[in-house]
């Protein structure tokens, strides 16, 4: 397994679960963001689940992203 920065990501590749660690790691990421910004548990739990259910690394990336976007205009 090797592990490559990309940006502010971190990213373990293997030949067979690739796609999952990715998703892992957003997953771990969105819950980072969302505990910042103080959401209850149960909205962490959704989102967790829905990224695990769809196993969608685009709709993984988009909905990231938005968070980002909400999270740097709170900490302005």
């Amino acid at each position: 397994m090797k592990k490559i920065q990309k940006k502010h990501l971190l990213i373990s590749f293997n030949k067979t679960s690739g796609k999952l660690d990715i998703l892992h790691t957003k997953i771990k990421e969105f819950l980072q963001v969302f505990s910042y910004l103080h959401i209850k548990a149960a909205a962490l739990k959704y989102i967790h689940n829905f990224l695990i259910r769809t196993a969608c690394l685009k709709r993984a990336n988009q909905l990231f992203l938005k968070l980002v976007k909400i999270k740097s205009i709170l900490t302005i």
